[in-house]
């Protein structure tokens, strides 16, 4: 099972108590199972031949001291350097020295590995600043220390896959201008489901997308709804061929009003490679019929300057001729003075004309390539 899901699922069975837990742990393989209950702190201990795993619970909102260790986000100097959130570190130490002794007795031959979801994850990080795991996993977790306790963690080289599915809002408190940074490497799950990495304008676009479809299907509290755990052990699943190209057909459903629902052939709502190919044959003819009409209104517009240009000379003759047959020898003499000018005129203008002609062919020849 790959690691990141499993230990999501670890960290889901941590919310059941005791019994219920140490069932479901041993399921998974592990044989071993100490549950620590101190004032609405808990966590629980389990462990095979290889592994001791810590599983530290989140926020359950019956419980008061969860509510108060949420809200107590004023800082309290960190094991390292640095400063922590009072609250969250208040119920880690309750259960520390609980916590410490049984790990002593197990940890012979064994890999450690901390886990925990929510309330459960900023727990988790902070135990990992005291005991050192080889990897520590988080789920929906808030900040939980300054720079200063990042970096001091990063010095000790603690490997930490912190996992935020798309809008989940309690990994954006307690907020960054209160001086708390997160740690770890971000495993950002999109709303189509995949872990992605992305850039801060790619994750703003994606997190738009899942409010916009969370709102398309009644869903007022989008940030909430993706805090659950159930959601990221079932997000974090490896995917089969065919649940890749579900996702891959549902980021390509359209909206009601998207501008591409021309190409939506069959009206499911999704576009095809099949329907883009025929679209893309579509709009080549198109444009090729268009190259078509607009060489024919050229070839048009050639002719009517032939035109223009052959009535032009034959015009200027017949004025000379009509003025002498009348008498009117001073306009005859007139229009034959002017008559260098008027051709060298009629000549220009027809050069432009071609010249522009020539220069959009060229144009139009170097946008089709």
């Amino acid at each position: 099972m790959d690691r990141g899901h499993l230990m999501a699922i670890l960290s889901g069975i941590a919310y059941l108590d005791g019994p219920d837990a140490s069932f479901r742990y041993r399921e998974l393989g592990y044989h071993g199972h100490k549950f620590f209950d101190v004032e609405g702190a808990q966590c629980h201990a389990i462990w095979n031949d290889s592994e001791y795993v810590l599983c530290f619970r989140g926020t359950e909102p019956s419980e008061f001291s969860d509510i108060k260790a949420d809200l107590n986000a004023l800082p309290a100097k960190s094991s390292l350097d640095g400063w922590i959130h009072r609250g969250f570190k208040k119920e880690v130490d309750k259960i520390w020295n609980d916590i410490v002794n049984h790990y002593e007795i197990h940890k012979e031959f064994r890999t450690l590995y901390i886990t925990g979801h929510s309330l459960g994850a900023a727990m988790a990080t902070i135990a990992a600043s005291r005991l050192f795991p080889e990897c520590l996993y988080t789920y929906g977790s808030p900040r939980v220390g300054t720079r200063s306790f990042v970096t001091a963690l990063n010095k000790k080289h603690i490997t930490h896959y912190r996992f935020v599915n798309n809008n989940d809002v309690v990994t954006k408190v307690p907020f960054a201008v209160l001086g708390y940074k997160h740690h770890g490497t971000l495993q950002y799950i999109n709303h189509y489901g995949y872990i992605r990495p992305l850039t801060y304008w790619q994750t703003f676009k994606d997190q738009w997308r899942g409010r916009k479809r969370a709102w398309q299907k009644g869903q007022k509290f989008d940030g909430m709804f993706d805090h659950s755990i159930t959601l990221y052990a079932d997000k974090t699943q490896p995917k089969t061929e065919e649940e890749i190209r579900e996702i891959h057909m549902a980021a390509k459903k359209l909206d009601v009003d998207s501008k591409y629902n021309m190409l939506d052939a069959d009206g499911d709502g999704i576009i095809t490679d099949e329907e883009m190919a025929k679209a893309r044959e579509i709009a080549e003819f198109e444009h090729k019929q268009n190259l078509r009409e607009n060489e024919d209104k050229k070839e048009d517009q050639i002719r009517q300057m032939a035109w223009f240009a052959l009535w032009g000379m034959l015009l200027y003759p017949v004025l000379i001729l009509a003025t002498s047959i009348f008498g009117v020898d001073d306009a005859a003499t007139l229009i034959a003075d002017i008559a260098p000018t008027y051709f060298v005129a009629i000549a220009g203008l027809v050069a432009a004309f071609f010249g522009a002609q020539a220069y959009s062919k060229a144009n139009s020849s170097d946008d089709d390539y």
